[in-house]
């Protein structure tokens, strides 16, 4: 089962293949910021991915339409759509 690991508390969140990261930190409980459901709309969620960008699924066609309207890094993702496959790192501009 792939981790997620949040950067700076050094906490390790289970992921099952395919989650979206939104939804398994909301699970375990930790705060990410979301306004819009997860429907991709928001980009209150966005991440930054530290390690593991390669245990990710690419962006989806939601994502990319958002990165399209607003400026996004190399590395940040919408947690809302972003799915892993494999242990990741993340942190966010608020934490």
């Amino acid at each position: 089962m792939p981790t997620i690991t949040i950067h700076p508390f050094n906490t390790a969140i289970p992921c099952a293949i395919g989650e979206s990261v939104l939804h398994a930190v909301h699970a375990a409980r930790h705060p990410l910021a979301s306004s819009c459901g997860a429907d991709g709309v928001c980009d209150k969620c966005r991440i930054l991915i530290l390690d593991g960008m390669d245990h990710v699924a690419p962006p989806s066609k939601i994502e990319r339409r958002v990165m399209r309207e607003r400026p996004f890094s190399a590395h940040e993702r919408m947690a809302c759509q972003t799915f892993i496959d494999g242990d990741v790192t993340i942190t966010t501009t608020y934490w």
